[in-house]
């Protein structure tokens, strides 16, 4: 029972201390603090968001079948919360990101899914051999 525990307590601070970053990230963009210096945190909260948050969960985050797809959860989620909580004119880096990274990602994860959905051959194949 013990190690029961131990890996659901596991698995759920895998999934809470980055909500909990992205959480404060994003009332980090709403005080004073941000505002008077938003060019300089701009690039800081946006890397954040995309980067550290997924890796964060992966160094917390026992190896499991499902790893790839809440990954790929908290990087999209991390792109559409930079995209809503930073300025217009400081999404440069996330503007890149969204151009040259993004799409790699979505490729990788498109590949998974192909291989998830596809049917696996399950009977035998038969033929003749060229005379």
């Amino acid at each position: 029972m013990l190690a029961y525990h131990h890996k659901t307590s596991r698995t759920v601070l895998a999934f809470l201390l980055p909500l909990t970053l992205i959480c404060f990230l994003a009332v980090l963009t709403f005080t004073h603090f941000f505002a008077t210096h938003n060019a300089k945190l701009s690039a800081g909260i946006t890397l954040d968001l995309i980067f550290s948050v997924p890796l964060l969960h992966v160094l917390l985050s026992k190896r499991n079948k499902n790893l790839n797809y809440t990954v790929s959860l908290f990087f999209t989620a991390g792109i559409l919360i930079a995209g809503l909580v930073i300025p217009k004119n400081n999404q440069f880096l996330l503007r890149e990101i969204k151009f040259w990274i993004a799409p790699l990602i979505g490729g990788m994860l498109g590949g998974v899914l192909y291989r998830w959905l596809s049917a696996e051959p399950t009977g035998v194949v038969e033929g003749t051999r060229p005379a």
